[in-house]
């Protein structure tokens, strides 16, 4: 998993955020969003699968930069899902999208 290519793909589209990606268990992007211009209120977790519910209530740049994170993941690899038998369909890889990290708080800048 290449988080360098991430990173690179939302700080060009991004510049006023400063971001922290890595990997987790080999099987995982995790993105946490570290500062920026943007008031996510106190959401500390994004759930990519409904964070266009999570996040009505503010402002929808809010939802276009998950979106935004979303895609580039995406374009850096894309999601496969396979089948597993007992557990069903499992993608290839997860994403794990924080505000801030838990030692360090997101700040709006």
């Amino acid at each position: 998993m290449d988080t360098r290519q991430v990173k690179k793909i939302l700080s060009n589209k991004h510049k006023a955020f400063k971001w922290s990606v890595s990997t987790d268990h080999h099987n995982s992007y995790s993105i946490d969003i570290m500062s920026g211009p943007l008031d996510f209120g106190k959401h500390e977790q994004i759930n990519h699968y409904h964070y266009q519910e999570q996040l009505a209530d503010l402002d929808p740049k809010c939802v276009e930069l998950i979106s935004d994170i979303l895609d580039a993941c995406q374009e850096v690899r894309p999601i496969n899902y396979h089948e597993t038998g007992d557990y069903g369909n499992q993608p290839n890889y997860y994403i794990n999208i924080r505000i801030g990290k838990w030692d360090r708080p997101y700040q709006i800048k």
